[in-house]
């Protein structure tokens, strides 16, 4: 028996090649091929056989990282190189807040945690809050100021009530900033007594009872936490209570607001007795993690280990770190006239602007250390720019 051509791809190829292996049966070969009734069903069959073929195809691509179209399977082969890909990031700004002292037996003011402030930007109003709390000192003159850093977004909240240890907790907002998650577990639905769960950050320190989260994306750009099983992680039971807290935000929207302003009174003041001046502009704000991204940082990652040894690895974690980055430069301090030996200097390019505030090199420059062999010191340098001002003369022949 002959067999049919298998190397046939599209619809007519396919058709014929079906055609010809049916004219050498003897049952078929003085058929009509061109009639309708065969016709149809050679048009079936030849349909059948090129979904099929493009049906294990697209299943073959989707296996592999470098290949997969869809973003789920493109996280899934992330999770398997342990590479979890970032949300949606706030961006943040520094401000400085002065009050009058009305009050004179008071030295200091409180500016606690969750304080909503407002910016104008584009015609719209945009929500800022505090992620912890602040210290308004009094100066010389007798006016309460200091420097503030607020984050672009609200605080929401969502508690979810356990019915087994390894159910999954899926955070039902795609605009939830999971750098900003809160996690405590409460004991019961009627305890008032909360323990407080960290990220997971090096699985080689877990035990039974370490308070650790796991996060991981999930179906359609949300994320889902997730808990120890009693062995790499402390497990929650049947009947506790979990209770999340983080920033929902507008990501890159907030980048280069300046005009701030605080929302209703604070400690009896009103709000125009207070003077709210922009130190540093609306910065590091993001969109969710790209697929193409994610297929290019997970393999780098893995490559590191989520070790800074390297220049490489730590270009691959600073950029990790700081995903708003656009260009990273990093040199030891031995390449350096006269040489510093034990330190590592990275200078950071931002997408939305030109350096980076101490804050925000600071946490940088804490991030990276975490990761890099004992008695290695990190700092991030801003970027010296150098403008060109090209006068081009262009001959054509």
């Amino acid at each position: 028996m002959t067999s049919p051509n298998l190397l046939q791809l599209n619809h007519q190829g396919i058709k014929t090649s079906l055609i010809e292996y049916l004219k050498k049966q003897d049952t078929f070969k003085d058929y009509n091929f061109e009639g309708s009734g065969l016709n149809i069903l050679l048009d079936v069959l030849a349909y059948n056989t090129q979904h099929n073929a493009y049906l294990s195809a697209m299943v073959a691509n989707e296996n592999n990282i470098s290949s997969a179209i869809l973003r789920s399977n493109v996280v899934q082969h992330a999770k398997t190189l342990g590479y979890t890909p970032k949300s949606i990031t706030s961006s943040r700004a520094i401000i400085k807040v002065s009050i009058s002292n009305k009050n004179e037996a008071k030295t200091n003011l409180l500016v606690p945690r969750g304080t909503i402030f407002t910016s104008s930007f584009n015609g719209k109003t945009w929500n800022w809050v505090t992620l912890e709390d602040y210290v308004l000192k009094q100066n010389s003159l007798g006016i309460f100021e200091g420097e503030i850093e607020i984050v672009q977004g609200q605080i929401v909240a969502y508690r979810f009530n356990v019915s087994a240890w390894d159910e999954r907790f899926v955070l039902p907002s795609p605009a939830l900033d999971t750098s900003t998650l809160k996690v405590a577990i409460y004991e019961n639905t009627t305890s008032n007594n909360a323990t407080v769960f960290n990220k997971i950050t090096n699985i080689q320190t877990l035990s039974s009872e370490s308070e650790v989260y796991y996060i991981q994306e999930a179906d359609g750009g949300l994320f889902e936490i997730r808990f120890g099983d009693g062995i790499l992680g402390k497990k929650v039971e049947a009947g506790n209570v979990i209770y999340v807290e983080g920033i929902e935000t507008n990501g890159e929207a907030g980048n280069l607001h300046t005009q701030f302003s605080l929302v209703g009174t604070f400690e009896g003041y009103d709000n125009n007795e207070i003077h709210v001046e922009c130190q540093v502009a609306g910065n590091s704000g993001a969109s969710m993690e790209e697929t193409e991204s994610i297929r290019l940082n997970a393999v780098r990652m893995f490559q590191s280990q989520n070790r800074a040894i390297t220049k490489q690895d730590f270009e691959i974690i600073a950029t990790d770190v700081y995903p708003n980055s656009l260009s990273i430069s990093v040199w030891g301090g031995e390449e350096l006239e006269p040489p510093v030996f034990g330190k590592v200097f990275i200078s950071i390019v931002p997408k939305h602007k030109n350096i980076l505030t101490s804050n925000v090199r600071e946490r940088i420059a804490n991030a990276i250390k975490s990761r890099c062999s004992a008695g290695i010191d990190v700092e991030i340098i801003n970027p010296n720019f150098i403008y060109l001002n090209l006068s081009v003369t262009l001959l054509l022949n």
